[in-house]
């Protein structure tokens, strides 16, 4: 018989396989995949200035490979949105569409590279045209590349190639573990990564004198705040020992066609608060380089993570001035007199415990709760 978290995983698995293939896809025309699928300027700290920043999104013909195969992220899909969800015949794509950001916007001294999925995999970016990339930031003075992918694309022949033509140009290459837990990393987040596939990513990418982000997240379905707020920390320590140069803290948000979107809709998953990434950050801070994300995917979740009405916006402010200073000063006196202390009293009667075989059972209350629904839909229709 099929032991508990096996069944837990394979049926959560087939869910979100089944919302992947209900994402609407694209039309396969031309013109779409001659641009990006968005672009976005803002700051960044780098060696404690702040410097402008460009983020371009490179629109994927057939998305995230790990994701169309698996079914991805439980609480993702923007790999997946805005993708014709088959391989295009379209010579030099993505070059095209860089060149078509730098004419729009320019280059900025820190560029952030994302196709949504994994840029050093070679069936989804093609290694020439993200070499003739990353050789033209280098020779317009761009002075750091950010890209992202997982652990089993980041290999010597590829870094060496990119070392190759980058010049003085720092590159930093993140890697979404998202959390220490293999539980949580795996049966919740459906990750489907180990911990020595990371840490061997992490090797390599130092190795090659090249730097080395971690994105850890805040809150994934199944988990309360507490105990989101206890992963989230232990997992960052577990980075910067692993030899991680920056984590970036990424509290969840609510997309569409995810479980976390219909956990939601089912009032059973709220976004975690600002409030928790507040206590995430200050207790974590002084180990290294914390960035807090969240924001930085297109398109942007529906619902993201806030606090009270009163507070949110300058909440955020706050965050973003963060960001560019690294100056924890500037969140010290953060409080609302609205939200702040009913938030505390409401963590404290949670427990940090995380108890797999209650969540395994919360799992299967949700898979038949969606199997039930489903049903009646068909009846219905």
């Amino acid at each position: 018989m099929m032991c508990l978290k096996l069944k837990c995983n394979s049926l959560l698995q087939k869910i979100n396989k089944e919302l992947t293939d209900n994402v609407p896809l694209v039309k396969p025309e031309k013109y779409l995949f001659s641009r990006p699928k968005n672009i976005s300027i803002g700051t960044t700290n780098i060696s404690g200035n702040s410097l402008n920043k460009i983020i371009i999104y490179l629109r994927s013909d057939v998305g995230g490979e790990h994701g169309t195969e698996t079914g991805g992220c439980a609480c993702c899909k923007h790999w997946r949105l805005g993708t014709a969800g088959i391989k295009l015949d379209i010579p030099n794509m993505y070059i095209n569409q860089y060149l078509y950001a730098v004419k729009l916007h320019g280059l900025q001294p820190v560029v952030s590279l994302y196709n949504e999925g994994n840029i050093l995999n070679t069936n989804e970016v093609p290694i020439d045209e993200l070499i003739y990339i990353i050789k033209h930031m280098s020779k317009n003075n761009v002075k750091k590349l950010i890209i992202e992918s997982r652990p089993e694309f980041i290999d010597q022949n590829k870094l060496t190639k990119i070392k190759a033509v980058s010049g003085n140009m720092t590159i930093e290459i993140g890697i979404g573990l998202e959390s220490v837990n293999d539980f949580v990393r795996n049966e919740l987040f459906l990750k489907n990564m180990k911990k020595s596939e990371y840490e061997s990513a992490v090797k390599i990418i130092n190795e090659n004198n090249m730097k080395s982000l971690t994105y850890v997240i805040l809150k994934p379905a199944f988990l309360n705040e507490v105990q989101a707020i206890k992963e989230a920390i232990e997992t960052i320590k577990y980075v910067f020992n692993a030899g991680s140069h920056a984590v970036s803290l990424e509290p969840i948000g609510v997309e569409p066609y995810t479980v976390t979107n219909l956990l939601y809709e089912d009032c059973k998953y709220i976004p975690p608060k600002l409030w928790s990434v507040l206590e995430v950050l200050k207790q974590t801070y002084q180990l290294g380089e914390i960035r807090i994300g969240a924001c930085q995917v297109s398109p942007r979740p529906t619902t993201l993570p806030s606090n009270c009405d009163k507070c949110t916006n300058k909440v955020l402010e706050k965050f973003d001035e963060w960001n560019c200073t690294y100056d924890i000063s500037v969140l010290n006196e953060l409080y609302c007199s609205n939200c702040y202390d009913t938030y505390i009293d409401d963590v404290n009667k949670l427990d940090s415990f995380i108890d797999e075989k209650s969540i395994e059972k919360d799992i299967l209350d949700f898979i038949n709760h969606y199997n039930t629904v489903s049903m009646e839909k068909v009846t219905n229709s």
